[in-house]
């Protein structure tokens, strides 16, 4: 039985091969120990979806070139707490290749130089802070996010606008750290609340 999660039943077997403690990463479908991508050591590779009531003994499962499997993906009626972990952690991955494949324009720059040139030009150029530049930035594709959600319609796709508001959050932040308003190591990342 998996420490982490409590159950086995509903998912494959624990890492350990055994029925014991989870000793690394576990694979049970309720459990947010699923291996991560962002562990350089260990690659991520979607392993097979296993949906309740799926007969696990038998090796039945649902992989993702299946070509069912967007179909049960799109209509299964729970969210385990480890599938939400993998898509939490792929979106935000996605976001960060993204990021980095555009710095160099947005930025002006090279990742060796000023990542946020721009905002400082712009902030300097109109006044303002470059937080607030920043926020008038993402406020653009907040107020597509609350069209979306209020119609069912966007001018962009809906995750692209999502993926926006996430990163123009993650340049805030960033801006914060440059501006001294918090310390990322000494006080950001022993933040347990």
């Amino acid at each position: 039985m998996c420490e982490i999660c409590g159950d086995i039943a509903k998912g494959e077997i624990c890492c350990d091969g055994g029925g014991g403690d989870c000793a690394g990463d576990c694979n049970c479908v309720n459990c947010s120990r699923q291996p991560s991508s962002t562990d350089a050591s260990a690659p991520f590779s979607p392993s097979p979806t296993i949906w309740p009531g799926d007969d696990v003994s038998s090796g039945v499962t649902v992989t993702p070139d299946d070509p069912n499997y967007q179909l049960l993906v799109d209509t299964h009626d729970v969210m385990s707490p480890g599938r939400m972990d993998k898509l939490m952690r792929e979106f935000f991955e996605h976001l960060m290749e993204k990021c980095q494949r555009k710095n160099k324009a947005y930025a002006e720059t090279d990742v060796s130089s000023d990542a946020l040139n721009n905002f400082r030009e712009a902030a300097e150029d109109f006044g303002i802070s470059k937080l607030t530049y920043a926020m008038i930035l993402q406020g653009k594709h907040y107020r597509a996010w609350k069209t979306f959600v209020r119609t069912g319609e966007a001018p962009d796709k809906a995750f692209r606008i999502l993926g926006d508001i996430i990163v123009y959050a993650f340049l805030m932040y960033c801006i914060g750290v440059d501006e001294g308003k918090w310390k990322h190591e000494q006080e950001a990342m022993k933040d347990d609340d």
